[in-house]
């Protein structure tokens, strides 16, 4: 009876393995899905920055390669995109492949949330949708969103401070060149 239960549990896990359809398929031929996630784009707020830069890398004819690299080359999020034949359409797994460059509140959830949502919004052509992530990727989201602010203001507190800077010699300019005509002109008056 044992050994029964055994076989039919091993019978049962091997077919479930051999089974496996890891991927979700989608209505656009292999080389269409390829060719719309070289297209795609992620928004500005995904990683809080404008300085985003997708490189896209062909590993073999069903894999790419896609690492998102913002300000000064860092490296934001990478994975791999298998897209293979499947009926009418392609079925497309994604894998994040985790770095030591990656920075912020992230988790391997997030990320794979935020590539899968990336693959799916190019082949479905349409608009990145975070609706749905989970709270650990909306906070890793807003963790950049924050520290892209807090840089900027910076950046605009830095701006405001030359800006002042420059005004204030402005000022001194022009009050030292009045100064300078009413001496001229004062002796001019006088006769020299």
């Amino acid at each position: 009876m044992k050994l029964t239960s055994f076989c039919f549990l091993a019978a049962v896990s091997l077919g479930v393995v051999g089974c496996s359809d890891a991927g979700t398929h989608y209505d656009v031929s292999p080389s269409e899905a390829r060719s719309a996630i070289r297209a795609g784009k992620f928004p500005d707020f995904v990683f809080g920055t404008k300085s985003i830069s997708a490189l896209h890398k062909g590993l073999d004819d069903n894999t790419l390669d896609t690492m998102v690299k913002g300000p000064k080359n860092s490296e934001k999020i990478h994975f791999t995109t298998t897209v293979i034949p499947d009926g009418d359409g392609s079925k497309v797994s994604v894998e994040v492949i985790p770095s030591a460059g990656q920075q912020g509140l992230v988790t391997p959830s997030a990320q794979k949330e935020i590539a899968q949502e990336y693959v799916a919004a190019a082949l479905e052509r349409r608009r990145f949708n975070i609706k749905g992530f989970s709270i650990s990727t909306i906070q890793f989201i807003s963790y950049h969103n924050i520290q892209s602010n807090a840089a900027s203001m910076q950046a605009s507190s830095a701006e405001l401070e030359e800006m002042q800077k420059q005004h204030d010699q402005d000022v001194a300019q022009a009050e030292f060149d009045r100064e300078q005509r009413a001496k001229i002109a004062s002796n001019n008056s006088n006769g020299y």
